[in-house]
């Protein structure tokens, strides 16, 4: 009869001390969150200030955002050539100029946090927060991230930009679209 009070005994500790589903969700949760977070880290390392588009690992980027660039890139070298060939050569062909990846011209020399990491559909956001103080006052603004996972890895998809003064807004997307002349998806 011993056995009895063993099995019930080794069958309540197995309840307490295996972590129910709701716990392993959250630490599942919690690893995908600190990978986004390196993801955009990295992105954000790389974009030197918000101005290095045209050389970014594709790595660190969607395959939709990195054909963004690579087509921003095209428009650049056609234009260039087209009013090279042009009765103006010396006129100043469209260029994406400033901090592209960010919506200030100067881009950023800070990221000062990366956090408020959500998930949304089958992304997530999170919120940056960068700051450009080589000027007085100091500009802080937040942008979001929208990272995405293809191909096994956490890459940024987006950066949507905070409302301006008059209300607008944008993203990355938006702005090489813009550019390029193309439409949304």
């Amino acid at each position: 009869m011993p056995a009895r009070p063993f099995a019930v005994l080794l069958l309540l500790s197995a309840f307490v001390f295996t972590p129910s589903a709701q716990a392993q969700n959250g630490a599942l949760a919690r690893q995908e969150a600190s990978a986004v977070k390196n993801a955009v880290s990295a992105f954000y390392c790389a974009a030197q200030g918000g101005r290095n588009f045209r050389e970014m690992d594709t790595r660190l980027v969607s395959e939709e955002l990195d054909a963004l660039f690579r087509l921003a890139k095209a428009v650049e070298k056609r234009s260039a050539r087209e009013i090279g060939a042009s009765d103006h050569p010396t006129d100043k062909p469209p260029l994406l100029e400033g901090a592209v990846l960010t919506p200030y011209y100067e881009g950023y020399n800070k990221v000062l946090a990366i956090e408020n990491i959500r998930k949304m559909g089958s992304a997530y956001r999170a919120d940056v927060i960068l700051a450009y103080d080589l000027e007085q006052p100091q500009l802080v603004w937040t942008d979001t991230a929208v990272v995405v996972r293809e191909n096994g890895r956490w890459r940024v998809d987006d950066v949507l930009f905070p409302q301006n003064e008059t209300g607008a807004g944008g993203s990355v997307k938006g702005a090489l679209r813009d550019f390029a002349g193309v439409g949304t998806k």
